[in-house]
């Protein structure tokens, strides 16, 4: 029983005066959350905050709290859950938006999910090494090549019969190096990415954009994803 109604029982009318303007000077300063819902039809929504359901009618209604931290949870049958901690002080109204539901359902264990992953990401990056492998092998293949019909040209077999032949072929037999080399590390991320590529679990990701906005005494927090 409240103070006030505890007074009237007594018949103490004055003392349920006093409580009752006490009570309306601190409401003021009750922390409070306002809990925006975007997905506010979506069958089977759940909001709670701290464990505790928050049902529709609550919803854009600024509810007292105690100061500290707060835990919003949104759930809704095959959709990601989505969460939100934040924290109230005194003097303090909260605002905190649950954006609409990503449509693709969560993946389980062995499904796929929406993103690469980790792995399928490694794979990525490997075939990509592969690829810059094969085009810097054929660069310098090509090199290869035309240093070597230039130096021809100075030379007559193994011997050439100026420094420019000389360099030349010494050009040549780099660039041809080069370009093995190119063409192993090519070869191997190819064959690295596909492998991995082949034996990753897709892994579901989150993307957030936070935002964060204050204004008259209420800070407004959202996120999506």
């Amino acid at each position: 029983m409240t103070p006030a109604a505890a007074a009237k029982t007594a018949g103490h009318l004055e003392r349920e005066q006093v409580a009752r303007e006490r009570a309306s000077a601190l409401a003021p300063h009750v922390p409070k959350i306002i809990i925006q819902v975007m997905a506010s039809d979506l069958p089977g929504l759940d909001v709670q905050r701290d464990g505790v359901p928050v049902g529709k009618s609550q919803w854009g209604t600024p509810i007292p709290a105690d100061p500290g931290e707060h835990r919003i949870v949104a759930t809704a049958p095959g959709r990601r859950a989505w969460e939100k901690v934040l924290t109230v002080a005194i003097d303090q109204a909260v605002a905190v938006v649950v954006p609409t539901f990503d449509s693709t359902p969560t993946a389980r264990p062995g499904e796929a999910g929406e993103g690469f992953g980790t792995q399928r990401v490694l794979a990525l990056v490997a075939g990509g090494i592969g690829v810059v492998g094969l085009a810097v092998g054929t660069a310098f293949g090509l090199s290869s090549v035309s240093k070597h019909d230039e130096a021809e040209q100075h030379c007559s077999g193994s011997a050439c019969r100026d420094q420019v032949g000389v360099d030349l072929r010494a050009q040549a037999l780099r660039a041809g190096n080069a370009s093995t080399v190119g063409f192993i590390l090519g070869a191997a991320g190819l064959a690295g990415g596909a492998t991995l590529w082949l034996t990753a679990k897709s892994d579901s990701t989150t993307g957030l954009r936070p935002g964060i906005g204050v204004g008259f005494g209420t800070l407004v927090v959202t996120q999506s994803w």
